[in-house]
């Protein structure tokens, strides 16, 4: 049996497109985490339709300024945290610019609202990187590629690694303190941070044994000995 939620989101979605309908109903302002196959179907539509799921997306986002919106903002996080990862952030331009200002009106103790605008700030310098697409399982090929990077490059690109790297253990340590009361949305977002954090660490590892053993190799006239 429909609960209440589910049954106001299919009233309010009656005549809606494909993508409108999804996204109602991936981020019903209930606990619950968004289903597997709104979210897949939003992603799918970010590859084929890209302008209209980012006017869609900033759209929603700009109704989430406030903390009484927390648990809808967190759901958003989640489809936009997919859709950055499945590569397809660059169709995202005008729901970046709105994650700046998401939760912005909460109460400076508000811990929750607090945590789901690290997030935000998270996604969009996630989004904003050439390498977002080889987080989860492909940070395995990541690590591989490079150890292959000539030594300039990994020097050029590094402190960009570092610093997301850096920014992700942060959020995810800090998602420890973040109120239960929203769990499922939470639990949910909080574990796409985490393996984040992981992937990064990971990668910046690989780059940083890369940058060790490059310098290490210089000779003494090219070190400025």
């Amino acid at each position: 049996m429909p609960t209440i939620t589910e049954f106001k989101a299919s009233l309010a979605t009656a005549n809606k497109d494909e993508l409108s309908t999804a996204l109602i109903k991936a981020t019903t302002n209930d606990k619950l985490p968004p289903k597997e196959k709104h979210v897949r179907t939003i992603v799918r539509l970010a590859e084929t339709s890209p302008t209209q799921v980012d006017g869609e997306m900033a759209r929603r986002l700009r109704g989430c300024q406030s903390a009484r919106a927390v648990t809808v903002a967190a759901k958003l996080l989640i489809v936009m945290h997919r859709i950055v990862l499945a590569g397809h952030a660059a169709s995202l331009a005008a729901a970046v610019k709105e994650l700046a200002i998401m939760c912005g009106g909460a109460p400076e103790d508000n811990v929750l609202a607090d945590y789901v605008r690290g997030c935000a700030l998270h996604i969009r310098a996630l989004s904003r990187w050439d390498g977002c697409t080889s987080l989860g399982a492909a940070a395995g090929a990541a690590m591989a590629e490079w150890r292959t990077k000539p030594l300039r490059e990994v020097v050029a690109r590094l402190p960009q690694l570092q610093q997301l790297s850096g920014n992700a253990l942060l959020l995810a340590a800090s998602g420890s303190s973040a109120d239960g009361s929203v769990k499922g949305v939470m639990q949910m977002l909080r574990h796409a941070v985490v393996e984040d954090a992981l992937s990064l660490f990971r990668i910046e590892a690989a780059a940083t044994a890369v940058l060790h053993d490059g310098l290490l190799e210089l000779t003494p006239a090219l070190a400025g000995a």
